[in-house]
């Protein structure tokens, strides 16, 4: 995870999408209407081309190197800025090797760190093609992730060494949004998932994306052309800067099961969940301790979750046990859970 790097995708026009398809959490979709449906129709047409943004990589995906090359070799996207992403390859693969962590401390490179983020879940794909229990199960760690310090659930105390302030930070779930169209069928670029956040924000919200906000967009599919389990990246959408998590459906992956990590204890869930459940820990503690890719991590590249990868630590969430893995601590100069 060595690769840090900027990708600025310059274009005249600013381009909102606001394509049929998506809606909000009480389901009822968004409707056009004067000025918009030329802007609509354009978007639409956008959406048919939607290959061009999604790209079609010539190799496997399988860390950040691969993913900054790919960025690179797409067509820039009008009015969409990549800062850049950090992938979470499958188990043992080249950026998250399954050995014992060293004692190198994480390091503060100047930028900030989210102090009170805000939680949205995307799903993104025809709703009958996730599986039966998948989104609740998600969407109960999420929800009953109420803060990251003090008497805590989903997320635990220790990131709290890592902001400025001496303050206790809250995380807050706030809620959740669909777009029924379908995600890429191959390994998606870093623009294409800040486009899609910002796609369905938007139409839902007229426009106003949370800059304290990290997006986190679970697809029916689990992409061709990817070695990874997931990944975190941040840029903007039309000057709007926020941050993203690409998250795709881990049923039946075998390089990113939560059986891999020591003692799992099954959550009642299906395994799906339980893995992208992990996942999604993974990069939440990425994503607030190095939201913009410039803030906490150590000599090698490596952030606070790719340091503990594949190790364990279980979390009582909605009276279900979900098996996580651990996070650095600078204090402990070890893996820790809280």
């Amino acid at each position: 995870m060595k690769n840090r790097f900027l990708i600025v995708s310059a274009g005249a026009a600013a381009l909102i999408l606001l394509a049929s398809g998506v809606s909000s959490a009480d389901g009822n979709s968004a409707s056009p209407s004067g000025q918009e449906n030329q802007q609509n129709q354009q978007n639409q047409q956008n959406q048919q081309d939607g290959q061009k943004y999604w790209g079609t990589p010539t190799r496997e995906i399988a860390g950040d190197g691969d993913q900054q090359n790919y960025d690179q070799s797409q067509g820039a996207i009008p009015g969409v800025a990549v800062s850049g992403a950090r992938v979470f390859s499958f188990k043992g693969g080249a950026t998250t090797p399954v050995k014992a962590p060293t004692v190198n401390l994480l390091l503060n490179h100047g930028g900030p760190t989210l102090s009170a983020p805000n939680i949205y879940a995307i799903w993104w794909g025809p709703t009958a093609s996730f599986p039966a229990g998948y989104n609740s199960g998600i969407t109960g760690y999420l929800s009953n992730s109420a803060c990251i310090s003090g008497a805590c659930t989903g997320l635990s105390a220790l990131v709290n060494q890592y902001y400025i302030a001496p303050t206790k930070t809250a995380l807050t779930y706030s809620g959740t949004y669909t777009d029924t169209s379908t995600p890429p069928s191959s390994a998606p670029t870093t623009s294409s998932i800040l486009l899609e956040a910002y796609k369905v924000v938007v139409t839902m919200n007229k426009g106003k994306m949370d800059p304290k906000g990290i997006y986190l967009v679970y697809t029916t599919n689990f992409p061709s052309k990817v070695a990874y389990c997931g990944w975190h990246g941040a840029g903007s959408v039309n000057a709007a800067p926020f941050t993203v998590s690409y998250l795709p459906n881990l049923t039946g992956v075998a390089g990113c099961a939560a059986t891999y990590l020591p003692s799992y204890v099954s959550s009642t869930n299906t395994l799906g969940v339980d893995s992208v459940v992990n996942v999604t820990s993974h990069e939440l503690y990425e994503t607030v301790t190095d939201p913009q890719l410039n803030a906490w991590y150590d000599s090698t590249g490596q952030e606070i979750g790719d340091k503990c990868a594949w190790t364990t630590s279980t979390k009582v969430v909605a009276g279900k046990t979900f098996t996580i893995q651990q996070e650095w601590s600078n204090i402990a100069k070890a893996c820790a859970s809280s």
